[in-house]
């Protein structure tokens, strides 16, 4: 345990980074809109052929779970194994787990099969829930280049019976261009309309009667 908080203080000396700083953020940022847009990552994506079967259900998207550091404000990065920083004096204007939530709820909304989605700040009855973990929303580095990652775990489930129709993993890296922090916004957004486009291609498919 000794070691691992160590681990968890190195400095890695990166320009704009500091390691989980604490003071007040001088800049708010959210999940931008991609330069390519969800519905030309869903055109793209190699699963094009989806079904209706979700297309009379409702379904609520449950807020990911995710750890204590991901589920911070921090802009998180890891410089090298073992190293963990943040990027300094900005923050997510929201958790990412909530982000992420509510990027999901819009997207299902304009580009899914799916008749009614809600999110779990909605009480209302629903046929499905999509229930996740935020395992990774973080930038690594990858050749001394910064690369975007996120990782979402995803299970469709009843929630009468709490029985699992289905699962999968989701995950993706994007390239930043350049290492300034707004240039790593805008790759978080890329990442998030491929992650979402290969999410929602996934839900279409499922049929929930079976």
């Amino acid at each position: 345990m000794i070691m691992r908080l160590l681990a968890l203080l190195v400095v890695a000396g990166l320009t704009g980074c500091s390691v989980l700083p604490t003071s007040e953020p001088k800049d708010l940022y959210t999940i931008p809109a991609a330069s390519v847009s969800l519905a030309d990552a869903l055109a793209s994506d190699a699963e094009t052929a989806r079904a209706s079967s979700l297309a009379d259900r409702s379904l609520r998207v449950r807020t990911p779970h995710a750890d204590r550091l991901t589920a911070s404000q921090r802009m998180l990065v890891h410089p090298g194994e073992g190293q963990l920083q943040a990027y300094k004096d900005v923050r997510w204007g929201d958790t990412p787990p909530r982000m992420v939530r509510d990027y999901l709820v819009r997207a299902l909304r304009s580009h899914s099969e799916v008749a009614r989605v809600v999110s779990d700040e909605n009480r209302l009855d629903v046929d499905v829930e999509l229930e996740t973990d935020l395992a990774r929303f973080q930038v690594d580095y990858v050749n001394e280049r910064p690369v975007v990652r996120i990782q979402l775990d995803a299970i469709l489930m009843d929630p009468a019976s709490r029985r699992i129709i289905a699962g999968k993993r989701l995950t993706v890296s994007q390239d930043v261009r350049g290492k300034e922090v707004p240039e790593v916004v805008v790759a978080f957004g890329e990442a998030m309309a491929r992650l979402t486009a290969e999410l929602i291609n996934w839900l279409d498919r499922q049929n929930p009667a079976h």
